[in-house]
């Protein structure tokens, strides 16, 4: 059996929202709470959350998500893969990574990746939108090491890259990847609520 855990990346400074963009409104609930949600109702039993210090710690951990402070937030994204990367449990083969500004990523995606991961098509399962590789993205823990080398404001799109030929991508409705990044796409993703049908 393949054991995947999982991370969502939620310490970003949000300097393009002028707020913290993971405590916004969206469909009566915080954006960050729609991930967290999507991953438990996924079926994801060992998980965890980077944040900054501050009020998501409470949020996420009542939502049974393993707490990892991110004390260095603006070194950029980099700085919470490697500390998601060096939390990946014991015995586990697989770390899902999510983003927490991408609300609309649904729980039947989460489990479609990991499911493919289980299979072995590849050591790096990744959601894709016109072929190209996004998150969420799962990385077998033999990677680790590349993930904890990652410097900067990046994601791990350097070592999809870097290994292409490892790599299964699962074709994603793109409304369902939106990033929360400033206020118009966050009316954005209201309207995507709707469309999509998530309102409960």
């Amino acid at each position: 059996m393949v054991d995947v855990a999982a991370s969502i990346m939620a310490a970003g400074l949000s300097t393009r929202f002028k707020a913290d963009k993971l405590e916004a409104g969206l469909g009566g609930k915080p954006v960050i709470s729609w991930v967290l949600e999507a991953v438990e109702e996924a079926g994801i039993t060992r998980r965890s959350a980077v944040v900054r210090r501050g009020r998501l710690v409470d949020l996420c951990s009542r939502m049974g998500f393993e707490v990892l402070i991110n004390e260095r937030p603006e070194e950029g994204l980099s700085s919470s893969i490697r500390i998601a990367a060096k939390w990946l449990p014991s015995g586990f083969d697989g770390l899902l990574i999510l983003l927490g500004d991408q609300p609309l990523v649904s729980p039947y995606t989460i489990r479609e990746i990991i499911k493919e991961f289980s299979k072995g098509s590849g050591f790096i399962v990744s959601a894709s939108i016109d072929d190209n590789p996004v998150n969420p993205v799962v990385f077998h823990r033999s990677l680790v090491g590349e993930l904890m080398k990652l410097r900067g404001d990046v994601g791990a799109k350097s070592i999809i890259l870097r290994h292409l030929d490892l790599v299964k991508k699962i074709p994603v409705d793109r409304r369902e990847l939106l990033d929360i990044d400033t206020l118009d796409s966050l009316r954005l993703a209201e309207r995507y609520v709707r469309e999509l049908g998530r309102l409960k």
